[in-house]
């Protein structure tokens, strides 16, 4: 006798496979996140797996081939190494450290990827998959914002001065640029835009910030409107859910600009103006919050406006830095010893 109706319902368990990678991912909310965690965790493996010497050549001269094939693999190799066991984990973890720490990585970009493989830990030992995490792997010590200085207005137009406006490839680059000094836009900001996030009647743009889970809209200026309005214009077909900015190159036609992208077209445009060879996306913020501090005498709230910056004592190292107060106290010891 059929008990009244109900079909019985049973969980396919061969349908729940517990992907490691997948699990790391799913949390983060920002396609950029996604994309910086799985860049971080293929540096590691391709560590682990090519050993020091592969890894201390540099990425651009690395075979293609190696990369790929790491990128393939790089969900089983996640559920490999938490099997290796604790011990020879964080031996992996500790020599990775180093091999960076003598290639001259930055501090940030070590501890970046470091954070990286001790999240996958974590949530490996969350799944069961392992019992322990790598904790005891510390970071290196960060100075916050040694230099902000970056450059001046003057020299960040030279380098605007090296677009073509009026090519596709330039129209796009020229209005990135503006946005990048008016807006101080982050690269993940500026790539994560879609069209329909460009409001050009109310002069604004909706972003996702960093450590945000939801979009706010910031102001632009009539110059920002238009730069990007004449971008779209060249552009000619796209829809509203399409990128905002897109790559142009034959192999990746119409794809969502990467922030690597970005950086490399900074960089080059800052090599042209003959400004910096290590001139990048980040920098632009640092120039554009120190010019405002100059044209302002310190408007460290205004700052904090243009940069989204949640704590305020931030600015204050940007503004230490303009006023250059290191260097006149120097100067002024310097008197007291001086031979008159």
């Amino acid at each position: 006798m059929a008990e009244s109706g109900l079909i019985r319902l049973e969980i396919d368990e061969a349908a729940v496979d517990v992907d490691l990678l997948r699990a790391v991912l799913v949390e983060k909310t920002k396609p950029s996140t996604r994309e910086g965690y799985t860049k971080d965790l293929m540096d590691f493996f391709l560590f682990v797996t090519q050993g020091e010497a592969v890894y201390r050549i540099e990425g651009p001269k690395r075979k293609s081939e190696i990369k790929a094939q790491v990128k393939i693999e790089l969900s089983r190799l996640s559920q490999s190494f938490v099997g290796i066991g604790r011990l020879k984990a964080l031996e992996l973890a500790a020599r990775y450290r180093e091999c960076m720490m003598q290639r001259g990585l930055q501090s940030n970009t070590i501890n970046r990827r470091l954070s990286a493989v001790k999240s996958m830990v974590r949530m490996a030992r969350r799944l069961e998959m392992c019992d322990w995490t790598l904790a005891e792997v510390d970071g290196l010590v960060v100075k916050p914002y040694r230099d902000t200085r970056g450059i001046t207005a003057s020299q960040y137009r030279l380098m605007l001065v090296f677009i073509n406006q009026f090519s596709l490839a330039g129209s796009r680059d020229y209005a990135m640029m503006t946005l990048l000094w008016e807006a101080g836009l982050r690269r993940s900001e500026l790539v994560g835009c879609d069209v329909r996030h460009f409001d050009g009647e109310q002069c604004r743009l909706s972003i996702l910030g960093k450590g945000r889970n939801e979009r706010e809209w910031i102001d632009l200026t009539v110059t920002g409107v238009e730069v990007v309005s004449a971008w779209l214009e060249l552009r000619e077909e796209y829809a509203l859910t399409d990128p905002l900015f897109i790559a142009l190159d034959r192999a990746n036609l119409g794809t969502r600009l990467s922030g690597t992208s970005v950086y490399r077209i900074v960089r080059a445009l800052a090599k042209k103006a003959g400004v910096s060879d290590h001139f990048g996306p980040h920098k632009v913020r640092h120039s554009g919050t120190t010019t405002y501090l100059e044209l302002t005498d310190g408007d460290l709230r205004g700052a904090q406006a243009y940069s989204r910056h949640a704590n305020l004592n931030t600015l204050k190292f940007y503004d230490d830095n303009r006023k250059q107060l290191q260097k006149k106290a120097s100067a002024k010891l310097a008197e007291t010893i001086a031979w008159h």
